[in-house]
């Protein structure tokens, strides 16, 4: 308890300042509700997972995204997904997200009835325990909102006084003034307020992405209260890092855009803070889809919120390069991100899709347009949102593999796997922690059927476009595929096996070293990482284009020790005096004479 005193010691004076700013005459009560929450949970999380890292990434982080049932066979699912990390991916994959596994409503597991439940059809916490001790986890803190189905909707639904003001709710759609609702900055085009009935008459909740999914009213303490011990419920199970969805949608304030809000950063630095006492092991990773420079604030001053964000222009951009084959774009970006105070969680597709708010200021709209007319193009979908100025896009609908090369049968297989991986390997080369997506590793095309069976028999949804890129697998089907040396997907898979294999073992790669963009050809992304002592460095190039590049190095003004270097990925020497890169080809350049 002394070293539990000790922390609370260090944090008591912060917490209380923050909770002051956002609960004003509660902020007293408050604390003492998160001072006995804490102490509880310090009691029942084993002392050993409670020291605090000295680094918290290394070279050795790579992160798999993925659903508990992507892979399925006559065992619960979770254990399938477990063992299936544990054969393929044991040497190469450090952390797993196992995207909501709760009982659930709609949206594929964020719209969740029972927070402290694994929904059955996945498996137990018993699963989750086994997979948490070979791997670190992540789970999603969904914040926001809860499932209509959720039981603290059924108690304020039948008027039980502790949950009237759990949700945003008014007696009448008139209550908020037309113009404000045209402010408010939405990622679905579904109305803001849905009718309900209730033990005090008819309310209209507030319902920031579908009828199902109630946002919470983060203005009543109790809420922040419930939401933390959900939190710190999740470390006792083995969560190391916590995803908080969808945060930058938390506080509401009429008259505004209500997202971004000055208090969605203190309840952040109060989760840190919680977190700095309770298990200061475990970080926090915000998903933020917004402008560039708004999501980059959640990293705070460098130690008091998130310790990594999403980088969610990095995709956009990438795709961009490709169907471009011009990197210059890209590459000035690149050059643009010194000096922020965090980690980037660098990954190019996940469950949802090509999220597009971060590039707007950075891309212009003709070449947004230009993006989703090719994923149309490539059989993929467009979503949109609503904004003060109408519809506009929000996302494009599709897997990696479409939105990069389309339909696999309309140009010729090898190339397609070189341009594939050449993309993947900017999110593997720069600075941060790269995520991959399980159908991004696999290579996953579209999945039409699976899209068609969402729009048949979905009930809440509005996201069915998603579905394109959540195909789910017979371990049997998957593995069969995997051995077919005549499939893409065969290829795709053990050539990222290889990369992620490769990388983990170079230190250059340390998400807190250096990164440097070489100015060299326009065809090509490069740059140099070091790593924290500038011991190792390693000069990555990758063309982005259909045609043969040629780049010329001065390793001297790269701080490269100007030895022989080899390529790392195929341990052949390079003549760094005139690098010819073929079509697609990327190279991870290391000096010869450092191990």
């Amino acid at each position: 308890m002394k070293d539990l005193d000790k922390r609370i010691g260090q944090k008591k004076e912060r917490i209380k300042r923050k909770l002051l700013r956002l609960y004003k005459e509660q902020a007293d009560e408050v604390f003492e509700g998160l001072m006995k929450m804490m102490i509880y949970y310090s009691i029942h999380i084993p002392e050993e997972i409670k020291k605090i890292p000295i680094l918290r990434f290394s070279e050795k982080t790579c992160i798999l995204i993925t659903y508990g049932d992507t892979i399925k066979n006559k065992n619960k699912p979770l254990r399938r997904l477990s063992n299936f990390c544990m054969q393929h991916l044991r040497d190469i994959i450090e952390s797993v997200h196992i995207l909501p596994f709760h009982s659930y409503s709609s949206d594929k597991g964020f719209s969740i009835i029972d927070y402290k439940n694994v929904d059955p059809s996945l498996g137990d916490w018993n699963d989750v325990k086994a997979f948490s001790k070979e791997f670190k986890l992540m789970f999603d803190l969904v914040l926001t909102n809860c499932s209509q189905e959720n039981e603290w909707f059924h108690q304020f639904l039948i008027g039980n006084p502790y949950f009237t003001d759990f949700f945003i709710a008014f007696d009448s759609e008139e209550e908020i003034n037309e113009e404000y609702v045209k402010l408010i900055q939405r990622p679905r085009e579904t109305p803001l307020l849905h009718k309900c009935k209730t033990g005090y008459g008819d309310k209209y909740v507030w319902t920031t992405f579908s009828k199902d999914q109630v946002d919470l009213n983060w203005k009543n303490p109790e809420v922040f209260l419930a939401m933390i011990d959900i939190l710190l419920f999740y470390v006792q199970k083995g969560m190391k890092i916590v995803r908080l969805d969808a945060v930058s949608f938390l506080w509401k304030e009429l008259g505004t855009e209500c997202v971004n809000l000055p208090e969605n950063h203190t309840v952040v630095q109060l989760m840190r803070d919680v977190l700095d006492v309770v298990s200061p092991d475990v970080n926090i990773i915000t998903e933020t889809n917004v402008s560039h420079k708004e999501n980059i604030r959640y990293f705070g001053d460098g130690n008091n919120e998130a310790q990594m964000v999403y980088n969610f222009a990095l995709p956009p951009l990438v795709l961009y390069t490709f169907l471009t084959e011009d990197a210059g774009l890209l590459t000035e970006w690149i050059r643009s991100l010194k000096g922020v105070s965090g980690i980037f969680f660098n990954f190019l597709d996940s469950h949802d899709g090509i999220m597009l708010n971060a590039v707007k200021g950075i891309l212009d709209k003709e070449a947004i347009e230009f993006m989703g007319d090719k994923v149309m193009e490539r059989g993929g979908r467009i979503s949109y949102s609503s904004a003060s100025n109408g519809k506009v896009p929000y996302e494009l609908n599709t897997t990696w593999w479409n939105a990069v090369n389309g339909d696999p049968s309309t140009e010729n297989m090898e190339i397609q796997i070189k341009k594939y991986l050449a993309s993947r390997n900017i999110a593997l080369v720069m600075k941060g922690v790269p995520g991959i997506y399980i159908h991004g590793l696999l290579g996953t095309t579209n999945d039409y059927p699976g899209l068609l069976d969402a729009m048949g028999q979905s009930i809440h949804d509005t996201d069915e476009n998603r579905f394109i890129n959540r195909k789910e697998y017979m371990e049997e089907e998957l593995l069969k595929l995997l051995e077919d040396e005549n499939l893409h997907i065969h290829h795709v898979f053990h050539n990222m096996c290889s990369l992620l294999r490769k990388r983990r073992g170079e230190k250059a790669f340390h998400p807190y070293g250096e990164q440097k963009i070489i100015d060299s050809n326009p065809q090509v992304v490069s740059l140099v990482r070091h790593d924290l002592d500038f011991k190792n460095s390693i000069v990555c190039l990758t063309n982005i284009s259909s045609r043969e590049q040629m780049v010329r190095l001065n390793l001297t003004d790269l701080e490269v020790n100007n030895n022989q270097l080899h390529d790392i990925i195929t341990d052949v020497p390079v003549n760094t005096k005139k690098v010819k890169l073929e079509p697609f080809q990327f190279l991870w350049l290391k000096n010869s004479m450092i191990d």
